[in-house]
């Protein structure tokens, strides 16, 4: 038996407000969603095969899909690898981000993956402010971008953006240098972070109040 279909998850995307031509951003949890009727070999690739099809159906060409593929590489002095290194963000963003028409972006901490009309404008050219302006967070907030998670509260990284836009006082610019590789070929470059100030009690993210 299974737990729900392609058209199930697409009714459900088209339900919360998503519609063709939008750009949306998502964090996910593919795997509390249960199996698809469609996954006959009940594999995990079946799985994110239907949900991208499910997302890609209601945006349609114009659209884009945009997911985090963080590595936080140069925090932890690493070299950050487009194509090779691993997403922390979960099985979905991270076999999106293999795919051949997915464009990442180059930031070494918090790189986002894409696919779609706009893949590659949200995506290149990112400034060493990793939520400043003109970052992949300011383009999704200009093009009034949607957030749509997939069994996840509201919580989005986005709210690192918004801290940064109000200048909170219990963060501030950290900047991280390191190495960059794209295709074999090696360069530097910084990026900075707006760290939270762990000093300061009760400064923790807390999505409910979000939500």
């Amino acid at each position: 038996m299974s737990d729900y279909t392609k058209a199930d998850l697409t009714k459900a995307l088209q339900a919360v407000g998503i519609s063709k031509g939008d750009v949306v951003f998502s964090h996910s949890n593919i795997g509390f969603f249960g199996w698809p009727a469609e996954a006959k070999t009940r594999s995990s690739k079946e799985c994110f095969e239907v949900v991208l099809e499910a997302f890609l159906d209601v945006l349609g060409p114009q659209g884009t899909l945009v997911v985090p593929t963080f590595t936080y590489s140069f925090g932890r002095k690493e070299i950050f690898d487009i194509e090779e290194t691993r997403s922390a963000c979960g099985f979905f963003a991270e076999t999106l981000r293999k795919l051949p028409n997915v464009i990442r972006s180059d930031d070494p901490m918090f790189s986002v993956a894409a696919i779609g009309h706009l893949a590659t404008s949200l995506t290149q050219d990112l400034p060493v402010e990793c939520f400043g302006k003109n970052s992949f967070w300011d383009r999704l907030l200009k093009l009034r971008g949607k957030i749509c998670n997939l069994n996840l509260d509201a919580a989005s990284t986005f709210i690192h953006y918004v801290e940064k836009c109000l200048s909170v006082p219990y963060r501030f610019d950290k900047k991280f240098s390191g190495i960059v590789r794209a295709k074999g070929k090696e360069y530097p470059r910084d990026a900075i972070f707006f760290c939270r100030d762990l000093t300061v009690p009760g400064t923790e993210a807390c999505f409910e109040r979000f939500d």
